[in-house]
């Protein structure tokens, strides 16, 4: 399968080729589910914090914060007030 467009070898490449990194897309994936999980209050932020690969729940806490200048907790209260 290839895409429209896209030369056969380019998907081959290294993804360092093309300036980004897989420490890149998987801290950016990570951010993106960890902003999705803490809003679902079925899954406690210990549980995201292991899913998303953390050692602990406080490495994920200072991680979150870096991101978003927030805790997990308050993030979520804060979603759960706009629901």
């Amino acid at each position: 399968m290839t895409v429209p467009g896209t030369p056969r070898q380019s998907l081959f490449r290294k993804p360092e080729d093309t300036g980004v990194t897989f420490r890149r897309i998987s801290d950016s994936t990570r951010a993106q589910v960890a902003r999705e999980y803490p809003g679902d209050s079925k899954v406690g932020i210990a549980e995201v914090a292991f899913l998303l690969g953390f050692g602990d729940q406080s490495s994920f806490n200072r991680a979150f914060r870096r991101r978003t200048n927030e805790s997990p907790g308050r993030w979520r209260k804060r979603q759960t007030v706009r629901s």
